[in-house]
């Protein structure tokens, strides 16, 4: 169990005899922003995991949303409204757990695997396993006891992992199908006899995770990364030499002491500005990468999501806006912040969604299409409605087969409000989700039409 800390000791020590030349100070402060960006992740899954509702659950058990996500939801950043979630935070650092998936009778479901650093290294659902009764080991890195040789073994780069299960929901009446399913879905340990764990410190606060990583100060953030990352030491995909060579210059040692104020003046007052800086760094390039894979005003993320290798920024940019993405083999994500016009989206406007004939999002599951407010959070209506997708409701077709989503704060009638997805009065976004997307839109030759203002 100590072998990754162990490697990543030594990787450290052999790094201090090459060092690059980090003499000047803005060479150190280049450096600490990129220590920052790198450990974002990683303290945003922390302060995620102890925070309200996820901080609830207890390790190795999950937890279960009973009811949709409403615009009290505020603990996870853009929620969906197609699923009901079921989340656990696991510690793996006494051994094996044993995961049963019971039988979901066709029904869509995803249980995606993420590491400490929010990278989706397993995916267990209707596309990789099927849905049928299953039982799964799961392991934690350097495990070298026996193992079941019957099940099959899912093997976690790091010991903790959060599972972000998702099951198909198809409103409020199917709820108890769902619940049923719910109450099948457990962890056990592999070895009953396993010493119990100590339980993580919740933090109590109204502000979502990330307004609580954002407010934290140098010695705040470094501490806790320098604790969090001797808890769960980068593994090679995710670790390269220029950036251990970095933190080597900076004095970042991973260790559960480490103390910010033992740190020489010219390290702290680059990491201090670094703290100040990184914030609007990762906003700065979450504008760059969403223009860059933008199509009619859709941003649609296919390469580097879930798995992020050495892609630090774009693992730092995907947490701040959509943490716990899954990949794109299970989903895609389009976002849209501006109208076929180029201005942004505003429910004092009317607008239009068209789909042509036969070109409704490919998804061999479903899809949705669901509103947020500027902070990514669901809108109050009066419909208590938050999303659009054929499994959630009648949606009415034109006689040539296209189908128009209304997006608006006034209904546009009672004729056509099946197909109406409520707007605040003010700025708003959306997001498309394909769930299990097919093979067209993974291979960028799908892409959703404009949203038209109307005159």
């Amino acid at each position: 169990m100590l072998y990754p800390l162990i490697d990543s000791m030594l990787l450290y020590a052999r790094l201090a005899w090459d060092q690059p030349d980090y003499e000047s100070q803005q060479a150190l402060e280049r450096a600490a922003l990129d220590a920052y960006i790198y450990g974002f992740p990683l303290v945003l899954m922390d302060v995620t995991k102890r925070t309200g509702a996820a901080g609830l659950a207890q390790k190795n058990r999950f937890y279960h949303q009973k009811v949709l996500s409403t615009p009290k939801f505020t603990q996870v950043i853009r929620p969906n409204v197609d699923t009901l979630y079921s989340s656990a935070w696991l510690d793996l650092s006494a051994g094996p757990l044993l995961l049963h998936v019971p039988d979901t009778n066709g029904r869509y479901y995803l249980l995606p695997m993420l590491d400490a650093w929010s990278n989706v290294f397993a995916s267990i659902g209707a596309r990789t396993t099927g849905t049928k009764e299953q039982i799964f080991v799961l392991a934690g890195p350097g495990w070298q006891g026996n193992l079941p040789p019957n099940l099959p073994v899912i093997h976690a780069p790091t010991n903790t992992v959060w599972v972000t299960g998702r099951i198909q929901t198809n409103g409020p009446q199917d709820y108890p199908a769902v619940h049923a399913i719910q109450r099948e879905l457990h962890l056990s340990r592999l070895n009953p006899q396993a010493p119990e764990l100590l339980q993580d410190h919740l933090i109590i606060s109204q502000h979502s995770p990330k307004d609580l990583v954002a407010s934290m100060d140098a010695a705040q953030f470094f501490n806790l990364m320098m604790s969090l990352m001797y808890r769960n030491p980068p593994y090679p995909a995710i670790q390269s030499p220029e950036m251990s060579m970095k933190l080597q210059a900076l004095g970042l040692i991973p260790s559960p002491s480490f103390q910010f104020s033992s740190l020489n003046s010219r390290a702290q007052e680059a990491l201090t500005k670094a703290v100040a800086e990184g914030p609007k760094a990762i906003e700065a390039a979450e504008h760059k990468i969403f223009t860059e894979n933008e199509t009619n005003g859709w941003s649609m993320l296919l390469r580097d999501i879930g798995h992020y290798g050495t892609n630090y920024i774009q693992r730092a940019v995907v947490a701040k806006s959509l943490f716990g993405a899954n990949i794109p083999e299970d989903a895609v994500y389009a976002y849209n912040f501006k109208d076929n016009q180029g201005n942004p989206l505003d429910g004092n406007n009317q607008y239009t969604i068209r789909f042509p004939p036969g070109q409704t999002p490919p998804a061999q599951a479903f899809w949705s299409i669901t509103l947020y407010n500027t902070d990514g959070f669901l809108v109050k209506n009066s419909l208590n409605r938050y999303a659009i997708s054929p499994h959630l409701g009648n949606l009415q077709y034109n006689r040539d087969g296209s189908l128009d989503i209304y997006v608006q704060h006034a209904s546009p009638g009672t004729e056509i409000e099946s197909n109406w997805l409520p707007a605040p009065e003010g700025p708003f976004n959306l997001m498309l989700r394909i769930y299990w997307p097919q093979s067209n839109v993974l291979h960028d030759q799908w892409h959703p039409p404009a949203v038209a203002r109307s005159f």
